[in-house]
């Protein structure tokens, strides 16, 4: 890639080969043969430093399973994760606490992402101590923490029931950066808030990339947030990636069926435009990622499926500069 932000030609921050994540499924009563649930199954992307990728998709399709298996919170069944060029897979326990410094997590509910029995002075002060960094100077740095995400300094006495929602999540961010991570994973960060609130956060989140050099893995369902925070955007079905792209070439040229239903679903504020528009239905419901479609795995639900789609699966290929989809009919 890159952008217009100078990125081209430098080596990925994060590079992620054909990730997969299995469960093992519990065993019928009749049927003892071991069933796998196949959560992520082949995912392939990289990520430059300063970059947010969005990864999108429905409910089931595996974004968070990526994200966690990146961070290897979830070790990875198969697949290679390189992060600022050292190979994750070969570390051990600790090695990976140490690279917990540039690797964080946003997770997407406040109210459970937080210890209840915690002053949030202490929550903040909690990676310091952890990774042994500036010994008795910890509430100097949780109270930068705090400016920094626009919390008043009496917060610092405060449990987390003591908080809205929007309060809690800006918590949960001064969390991850306490650090200065290079990477975070923000899963579904603003999904549990109110639409007043996602706002705040979203430009919050905007606010520290640009100040920190952040980069971002943005999971989310909510397209329009996507569209703001994104440089590019990943479309996940069942366990893969079916398009991948610049932001502009996803919304605007979508190639796959799927992400064009996705985006014919996308609320237009002019009523008479969106009269007009055409929306496109799917049918039927996700397959189970025990017993997935042979093939192209969404031919079970596209309207324009042929045999060949129910018969062999889709190369991954790059259609134009920048832009990998996976299906028959992309050209």
């Amino acid at each position: 890639m890159m952008n217009d932000d100078g990125l081209q030609g430098r080596s990925p921050l994060l590079v992620v080969e054909d990730l997969k994540k299995h469960y093992g499924a519990a065993r019928g009563l009749w049927n003892k043969q071991q069933r796998v649930v196949k959560a992520v199954d082949g995912v392939s992307f990289d990520l430059q430093a300063g970059e947010t990728l969005g990864l999108v998709g429905e409910s089931g399709c595996g974004k968070s399973t990526t994200g966690r298996a990146i961070l290897h919170m979830e070790r990875p069944t198969e697949g290679k994760v390189v992060f600022d060029g050292q190979e994750l897979s070969g570390l051990n326990r600790e090695q990976l606490r140490q690279l917990r410094r540039d690797m964080q997590i946003v997770f997407q509910d406040p109210y459970s992402s937080l210890n209840s029995r915690m002053k949030v002075r202490d929550i903040l002060a909690e990676p310091y101590r952890i990774h042994g960094l500036h010994r008795g100077r910890e509430m100097e740095r949780v109270r930068e923490l705090l400016e920094m995400v626009g919390l008043p300094q009496a917060s610092l006495e405060k449990l987390p029931h003591e908080f809205s929602g929007g309060q809690r999540q800006r918590i949960v961010i001064a969390r991850a950066i306490a650090l200065r991570p290079k990477f975070i994973v923000c899963d579904e960060p603003v999904s549990a808030l109110d639409v007043s609130v996602q706002s705040q956060i979203v430009n919050l989140f905007g606010q520290l990339q640009r100040e920190l050099d952040l980069t971002y893995l943005f999971i989310s369902h909510d397209l329009s947030i996507v569209r703001h925070m994104s440089d590019r955007v990943g479309v996940m079905y069942l366990g893969r990636l079916v398009e991948l792209g610049d932001k502009s070439q996803i919304f605007q040229h979508a190639r796959h069926p799927y992400t064009q239903a996705l985006m014919s679903a996308i609320p237009v504020p002019n009523p008479e435009l969106q009269r007009k528009r055409e929306k496109i239905t799917l049918r039927g419901e996700l397959p189970s990622p025990m017993n997935p479609p042979s093939g192209c795995r969404f031919h079970t639900r596209c309207p324009w499926a042929e045999e060949r789609c129910r018969q062999v699966e889709p190369a991954w290929r790059e259609t134009e500069p920048g832009h990998w989809v996976a299906c028959h009919l992309a050209d």
